[in-house]
């Protein structure tokens, strides 16, 4: 190729200035056997009757070299008369595949192989051209494959035998003994206990028993030396400048009669504790100076020395650059170790630049949805200075689409002009399936635990809409919802929504009687209508909303009352969402806000009857003291429902508060309670809440892959007010009860569904438990110290 390079050089200069009238005469492919000639011309700039100035050769040969076809490409020009140039492309087919051959130790190891190579993408199929780097993938991707099944010491090897053209490939793999890691044991350190040097360690372990399937227990020298980068890590971000891990030793030998294991030794030399003693910036930061000042006075000194506090604020101060629309700024972090080796000195060089713009804009993979659907979601725009922070919306932008599959930083191209001052921005993205059945389910909440399925299909009409059919049901609920949502109507920041829906909820309360049966039937609700909602984006992260619909509601009330009671009701809902949030589960970080407001009245709401207001604030912040693995969660929510037509609530419009709030308690098991008559005599019975509170906190960690823990602590309170029931009298007892549970949960990511299992441990120090009269004898009511229960779908 360096020699195609030269020679199209030669080319270019042979149409100077002496050339700058000749014209090619004629374009010729000399040299191929398979590949159409016609192919050839496509990819390259020479036409006949071109100016021979015109032509652009270097960029002619990588074209033609990134298809694959071709060993040797060169390219000649031959002057004839008259001032013309007759152009020549000389190449060399690459041989083809002739055949491609797996040799295993087993059919089943075969076949895993060959399934794996496909989903890879990495098949090596007959007559297709050979390419040794493919190869080389091939061989990479087998050998990780076999790590990640605990085959420590296996080995692969291509063999390719060229013959007429046509390559003979045979993959040989000796998969050798399966071994798992027994231990991992640590040399030299006198600080930093070992217990807390595993928890360092992603892979790099012995199995736990919770971790069946995963790539824990499986040595992998690649990701060993992954592992040992994060446990040097942590002994900077603990004060220790000059430590030094060594290479570690892995051998097989017999653990606890167990079977042969693998047992690797980490030599470690600590070093001194050091403490930061200074933090200087130097060089120009131009407009960025006060922010990147701000950045570094929160680093204290003198204080512990810790490395990554000083890499996230260079980050920061690069990504403060990048904001000021500095593309190409660049920060350096030099540190000077004292000849003690107690102290450090951290530096900051600051090379701003100049703000540069944004040239063009492009997308790759959207191979059906418009670019205009994806460009309606960028903060970013032509011709506009390069902003870092905008960059990052558009990206969170497109993620909350729901057209594309969630991008990263990583999936971003960026091409810098130096010479126009411009950068190019593509954005890799990958389309979600257009069509797709998914699993969905829940737990919680007055309607109890239900199982359902979703057809989902994004961009069905070329729209950039998408559309949800879902069925679902449980012993108390079941539901049946279509909606279709269109992001960006007509081009304008309004997302519109329509949906259709039937419900039907059995309002079931669990009893707070000991030895009565655990769920109190209280009604059953059925509605059938229509909504129409839409949301209009004032920025990346705020929105107003508006929902309106319509229903009709059918309502039986229980026990022994086979009538029902059916009405038409039209809501309107005004909602304002603050969303600063990013990630989820363990990785969420942020801060979330949301208001609704909501007035339920006749069908054509000339007649109002209830009002009601929803609050929910989340924040979820990083642990300090894990580099942020860990996060701290808290939620605040308040529900208010109040009549405005002077009538007590109906049942149904009333809250029954519950696990959803308070994680230790059952079903509806803040509702307060009261006695009414039934069949001659007095009976208890839920009553409903028309406001409630409640406080969540959490403490999240990720355990591995898909598992994560989490320490909780809740608090709910409920009320009913006296106006609502005057028939009937309410339990003071059960009113205004502040309730709480403490406890711990295991959530584990499930597949299908897409959503957290969890396993609940709770126990509940503030509870209600008393003597009530109700009748002429005295009745306990208490609700459980405890539960273990399984819930699924997350909290917040």
């Amino acid at each position: 190729m360096a020699l195609a390079y030269l020679l199209s050089v030669a080319l270019t200069c042979s149409a100077g200035p002496a050339a700058a009238g000749q014209t090619v005469r004629q374009v010729e492919v000399r040299g191929l056997q398979r590949v159409p000639a016609a192919t050839v011309l496509h990819y390259v700039s020479a036409r006949p009757d071109m100016p021979v100035a015109s032509l652009t050769t270097p960029q002619d040969i990588r074209k033609l070299h990134e298809l694959g076809l071709f060993r040797d490409i060169q390219v000649h020009s031959h002057p004839v008369a008259d001032g013309r140039v007759d152009v020549v492309y000389e190449v060399r087919e690459s041989p083809w595949v002739g055949s491609f051959e797996i040799v295993a130790g087993s059919h089943a190891l075969h076949d895993r192989i060959a399934r794996h190579l496909k989903e890879a993408g990495l098949e090596l199929r007959p007559a297709e051209p050979y390419r040794p780097s493919r190869g080389k993938r091939v061989e990479s991707q087998v050998r990780d494959l076999l790590r990640s099944e605990k085959y420590p010491h296996s080995e692969v090897s291509l063999e390719a035998r060229e013959e007429n053209g046509l390559v003979r490939m045979r993959l040989i793999v000796n998969p050798g003994p399966r071994l798992e890691i027994g231990e991992v044991v640590f040399e030299g350190n006198a600080s930093i206990p070992d217990a807390e040097l595993r928890r360092q360690l992603e892979i790099t372990r012995p199995r736990r028993f919770w971790e069946l399937g995963s790539r824990a227990g499986a040595y992998d020298p690649e990701q060993v030396h992954h592992d040992l980068s994060r446990l040097r890590q942590h002994y900077l971000s603990q004060g220790y400048a000059s430590v030094l891990i060594g290479g570690p030793e892995a051998v097989a030998r017999e653990i606890d009669g167990g079977g042969l294991r693998i047992c690797i030794s980490v030599p470690i030399t600590e070093g001194p504790r050091c403490r930061l003693e200074s933090v200087t910036v130097e060089g120009e930061a131009e407009a960025a100076a006060a922010e990147i000042d701000l950045i570094v006075q929160g680093v204290r000194t003198p204080a512990w020395y810790d490395r990554s506090l000083l890499e996230s604020k260079r980050e920061e101060i690069a990504q403060a650059l990048g904001h000021r629309g500095y593309a190409l700024g660049q920060v350096d972090l030099t540190q000077e170790i004292d000849s003690s080796g107690l102290s450090v000195r951290a530096r900051y060089s600051v090379t701003a630049g100049i703000p540069v713009l944004i040239g063009k804009i492009r997308f790759a993979g959207n191979a059906t949805l418009k670019e205009a659907h994806l460009r309606r979601h960028l903060r970013v725009q032509e011709g506009r200075i390069f902003d870092a922070r905008a960059l990052d919306e558009s990206i969170e932008r497109l993620n909350r689409s729901g057209l594309v599959s969630r991008m990263n930083r990583s999936d971003l191209q960026l091409e810098v002009d130096s010479f126009e001052n411009t950068v190019d921005i593509t954005f890799q993205i990958k389309e979600k399936d257009r069509h797709g059945i998914f699993g969905t389910g829940g737990s919680e909440g007055i309607g109890g635990s239900y199982l359902g399925l979703i057809y989902r299909a994004v961009n069905l009409l070329g729209l950039g809409e998408e559309l949800a059919l879902e069925l679902d049901g449980g012993a108390a609920q079941s539901n049946f919802l279509l909606d279709v949502v269109g992001r960006h109507v007509l081009g304008s920041p309004f997302t519109l929504a329509l949906s259709a829906f039937h419900r039907a909820t059995d309002f079931n309360v669990a009893s707070v009687v000991p030895d009565a049966d655990d769920l109190v039937s209280l009604l059953r609700r059925k509605s059938t209508g229509i909504g129409l909602s839409g949301a209009y984006a004032i920025s990346a992260r705020t929105s107003l909303g508006l929902g309106v619909h319509h229903e009709r509601v059918s309502t039986t009330v229980s026990p022994g009352n086979a009538e029902s009671t059916s009405s038409g009701r039209t809501g309107l809902a005004p909602t304002l969402l603050l969303d600063f949030t990013r990630g989820t589960g363990p990785q969420a970080r942020g801060n979330r806000f949301l208001f609704s407001q909501n007035w339920i009245g006749s069908s054509t709401l000339t007649t109002l009857q209830s009002a009601s207001q929803s609050l929910r604030i989340q924040a979820f912040r990083g642990d300090p003291w894990t580099s942020g693995r860990n996060s701290f969660a808290f939620r605040l929510q308040g529900d208010l429902v109040h009549a405005l037509d002077k009538s007590p609530l109906d049942l149904d419009q009333r809250i029954y508060a519950g696990d959803e709030v308070v994680r230790g308690f059952p079903r509806g098991g803040l509702s307060p309670w009261r006695i009414s008559p039934a069949d001659g005599q007095d009976t208890i019975g839920p009553a409903g809440a028309d406001r409630v509170l409640g406080l969540s906190s959490e403490y999240r960690i990720p355990l591995s892959g898909r598992l994560s823990g989490a320490a909780f602590f809740d608090l709910g309170w409920s009320r009913l007010s006296p106006s609502q029931e005057p028939a009937a009298g309410l339990l003071a007892a059960t009113n205004g009860l502040l309730r709480g549970s403490l406890g711990g949960e295991l959530r584990l990511r499930l597949p299908v569904l897409d959503q957290p299992g969890r396993m609940i441990f709770a126990w509940n120090p503030l509870r209600l438990d008393r003597l009530v009269s109700p009748g002429p004898s005295p009745l306990r009511l208490a609700d459980p110290r405890g539960v273990v229960r399984f819930a699924l779908g997350g909290t917040f």
